[in-house]
């Protein structure tokens, strides 16, 4: 089985509720979502905040969510997208301390 075909079936085994499936999701790629993260933003705290609450917003949001060939580019999207709209808001805040 390719990595494709792999990725496809556990993305439609998380959004049909398998808690098993969503488990492997996370443990599979959260050293690589850090890693990456820290790429964009070097900091920690917020990092591992923005993992976690994405995947808080995959599983509520499951049976939702669109369909993927890459649960890894999915989720790096995801998180890129999460840790610019906190540094967005983490300087609109600084911003208006100022």
């Amino acid at each position: 089985m390719t990595e494709i075909q792999s990725d496809i079936i556990l993305w439609k085994q998380f959004k049909l509720g398998s808690n098993e499936a969503f488990q492997r999701i996370y443990q599979q790629n959260f050293k690589l979502l850090y890693n990456y993260g820290l790429q964009i933003y070097p900091n920690q705290a917020l990092v591992e905040d923005c993992i976690h609450e994405l995947f808080v917003y995959l599983w509520k949001n499951k049976s939702t969510l669109g369909d993927t060939n890459s649960i890894k580019f999915y989720l790096f999207t995801s998180l890129r997208r999460k840790i610019i709209q906190e540094q967005k808001k983490t300087k609109k805040k600084e911003a208006e301390y100022h």
